[in-house]
């Protein structure tokens, strides 16, 4: 049986292209976490600090330049290839408890582990109700490039729903707070239930419901990205947040530096 109340789920709160894999497979490079790989459950349950292997496993996800179409299907680790079918029902907000053999000695371990929501993430949240939430914000620019690259066909679909400007613009009425105040709280209602009125409150939820976790933690993707000095304190910050506590620069960086590299010739025709 699955121990749905414990504390060691992280939801990945992001739109597709946003960067939320990348921030997964930077944190699994602590012995605090395991990728979403069966065979790194396998392996680092009995060797968690062993983080060249940590290494070496999440640059398997970095595809050739000329394959990087391919990206998404090919490389990505994903919940379904560690958690099996029952993520479906998770994201439904169904607490399934049939899950693969190596997921269920995952979530005997202390280690924490990731699910990913390009949606709100609520529903996750009524299995894992004692989930942190790392939401991705000011992911623009990053997300335009990331886009480009990882799809043969010019996508223009918007892939954030509500959690975008233009969204938020049609959707806010005049009192709601501005859009740059409301992204970087997470999309949170709940941080303005002191400065604006219950009724603007209540208006906000019904597009951008609450998220009902305790730790809600935002990432700005575009503020350090593509700066290595800049990534690397925000990296670090998101590491104490999480409390973990054997952040290695060098490791972090050498992952970056590959990242940003498959990046850097889509960015500069933009």
């Amino acid at each position: 049986m699955i121990d749905f109340q414990n504390t060691r789920a992280i939801i990945l709160h992001f739109p597709r292209y946003a960067g939320g894999k990348f921030i997964s497979n930077c944190l699994s490079l602590s012995r605090h976490a395991c990728p979403q790989h069966a065979s790194a459950v396998e392996y680092l349950i009995d060797n968690p600090t062993d983080y060249q292997y940590r290494f070496d496993k999440v640059m398997t996800t970095l595809p050739p330049r000329n394959d990087a179409h391919n990206w998404i299907n090919r490389y990505e680790f994903g919940d379904q290839q560690l958690f099996g079918s029952s993520v479906s029902k998770w994201y439904d907000g169904i607490a399934h408890d049939q899950t693969t053999a190596e997921a269920e000695r995952l979530l005997q371990t202390p280690m924490r582990f990731f699910l990913t929501s390009h949606a709100h993430p609520e529903n996750l949240l009524k299995v894992w109700s004692g989930a942190t939430v790392i939401t991705l914000i000011n992911h623009w620019a990053f997300s335009k490039i990331s886009r480009q690259l990882k799809s043969k066909v010019v996508d223009t679909k918007n892939h954030a729903g509500n959690h975008c400007k233009e969204k938020y613009k049609l959707l806010s009425g005049d009192s709601w707070p501005d859009w740059h105040e409301f992204e970087a709280s997470g999309y949170s209602a709940k941080q303005f239930v002191l400065t604006h009125p219950v009724h603007i409150v209540e208006e906000i939820l019904e597009f951008y419901p609450e998220y009902n976790t305790d730790t809600l933690i935002t990432f700005d993707v575009d503020s350090c990205i593509f700066d290595q000095y800049k990534f690397l304190t925000s990296m670090e910050t998101l590491y104490q947040k999480l409390n973990f506590d054997d952040f290695n620069a060098d490791l972090i960086i050498k992952f970056w530096q590959a990242y940003i590299d498959l990046h850097v010739d889509t960015s500069q025709n933009l």
